[in-house]
């Protein structure tokens, strides 16, 4: 339908169309006075105004959109700091005290997920563990190692005979002395012969 429309109008004469319109428009508002006039000008001035207005603030709306977009996203980030993605690998390697490096490896290994990112455990039987990711991963495995290094509660920190105090304060102490010793039957003692 349009296009029709628009086939039929000449070029020229939109123009003639619209300047026709307001001449039509004007010789009214000249038979009304100039009052009313008067009252149109404020009217389509106040309307103006308003649309300036309303257009101020969607493009202030739409400003406002793409700098929080650019702060909320890591790409937007990425371009107001103008440094590329920190996506470079690194490697680093960690001495252990309490940990193996197997244990180290399984307590790190669910953060180590960009690509190329992995750990080495020593085959020499090194108490070490060298681990391959960007800078973040490798701050995150450096925190979780030093948790479970430092913690006092790690097993490493105890020694065999910690647990067997631990056992005798539960049950009373150590048994007496001067009961008689419990006699358990040798595996060593033939079986008696069948008559």
């Amino acid at each position: 339908m349009c296009l029709r429309v628009g086939d039929r109008i000449a070029p020229g004469s939109y123009a003639r169309l619209r300047r026709d319109a307001s001449l039509r428009d004007l010789s009214r508002l000249r038979a009304a006075g100039p009052l009313a006039v008067a009252e149109t000008a404020a009217l389509v001035a106040k309307r103006r105004r308003v649309g300036k207005v309303v257009v101020f603030l969607t493009g202030a709306a739409l400003v406002a959109t793409i700098w929080i977009s650019l702060f909320v996203t890591r790409i937007g980030r990425d371009m107001i700091t103008g440094d590329r993605p920190n996506r470079a690998i690194i490697t680093e390697t960690f001495t252990l005290s309490c940990l193996s490096p197997q244990q180290a490896g399984d307590i790190i290994t669910p953060y180590l997920r960009s690509r190329g990112s992995t750990y080495y455990v020593s085959t020499s039987g090194l108490s070490a563990i060298t681990v391959r990711g960007t800078p973040d991963e490798l701050t995150k495995s450096r925190r979780l190692i030093r948790q479970f290094e430092n913690d006092p509660q790690a097993a490493c920190r105890h020694s065999p005979f910690d647990k067997v105090d631990e056992i005798l304060k539960r049950y009373g102490g150590p048994p007496d002395k001067t009961a008689a010793p419990v006699l358990a039957p040798s595996t060593d003692v033939a079986p008696p012969a069948k008559k």
